[in-house]
């Protein structure tokens, strides 16, 4: 089986640039297509099989966070 492989870049406002940053470490099935920026980071919800958790980006430190949701977040 083929893995997908998500790229990550970051532009700095000012520039005409895109930073490469490391690979999105997550094995995911799907997730939100659009993060969601909150106090310095860029956050994803995750969907993998039955797991559910929050991908997150430190804007500051470039690098990557898994945030585990409450036990009856799906229901």
């Amino acid at each position: 089986m083929n893995e997908v492989k998500h790229e990550v870049k970051v532009h700095t406002l000012g520039t005409d640039s895109w930073k490469n940053v490391s690979e999105f470490p997550f094995a995911i099935v799907s997730f939100q297509d659009l993060g969601q920026h909150v106090t310095g980071t860029i956050n994803w919800l995750v969907f993998a099989g039955i797991k559910r958790f929050i991908a997150s980006f430190d804007l500051g430190n470039e690098c990557y966070r898994e945030v585990l949701l409450p036990d009856d977040s799906g229901k």
